[in-house]
């Protein structure tokens, strides 16, 4: 392991560290998108990828970037439900999200995929919030990468929610109001299909990183 996966590893751990001592953890995110019965599995380890090689929904929603129809045709999505405001596995997320665009910046492949967080927070979520969030995360590599964040009316969102069969789901937490969500990776490739999606481990984050990275190279070399 080299210092710069240590570095990811260490990040993720303190940001979840954080986390807890807010005291604002309550299970988030590990309900997914129903699988299909007989739907082929990949197991790498503890990670699992799910393959599902059916059009992917097609949306025209307010973002980072303003005004976007997604899947972005010609690239390579990897699209992601978050929020700023997440107190434990969207961290966890970004920090692999990081990984892999390191690596893909390394090998020169960068340029053909797009990155798309789903904000599943749009009762409170904001774009400045949201791009905050994003330098913070990916600092000086953001001016490289293609990573844009989708939040619209809560009506619309809704809508993805539930084209991408994403559970989304707000709840009260003391006085505070919070999300419980699914948390993975759609990887759509350059054609607009949902090729798979990639379910994390939340204790092994440097295997979770690796598994996306390499399926986001297959579905690349695919065309």
């Amino acid at each position: 392991m080299d210092a710069r996966q240590k570095t990811i590893l260490v990040a993720a751990v303190l940001g979840l560290v954080v986390s807890i001592s807010v005291g604002y953890i309550i299970g988030t995110g590990l309900v997914g998108p129903r699988i299909e019965e007989n739907r082929p599995a990949e197991v790498y380890g503890s990670v699992s990828v799910t393959r599902w090689d059916k059009p992917a929904p097609v949306f025209t929603v307010n973002s980072t970037k303003g005004v976007i129809t997604f899947p972005v045709k010609g690239k390579v999505n990897v699209i992601t439900p978050q929020y700023v405001r997440c107190p434990d596995i969207c961290h966890l997320e970004s920090q692999m999200m990081v990984y892999a665009m390191e690596k893909l910046k390394e090998e020169g492949l960068l340029d053909q995929v797009v990155f798309i967080t789903v904000d599943v927070d749009p009762w409170n979520g904001t774009m400045d919030m949201a791009r905050d969030y994003q330098r913070r995360v990916a600092k000086d590599l953001l001016d490289d990468v293609e990573w844009i964040w989708v939040l619209d009316s809560v009506e619309k969102m809704q809508e993805i929610y539930n084209a991408y069969d994403i559970y989304v789901e707000r709840v009260k937490h003391g006085t505070v109001y919070l999300v419980n969500h699914f948390g993975g990776f759609f990887i759509i490739d350059k054609d607009g299909t949902l090729r798979y999606i990639v379910h994390p481990d939340w204790n092994k984050i440097y295997d979770t990183a690796v598994v996306l990275h390499d399926k986001i190279v297959e579905v690349i070399k695919e065309g």
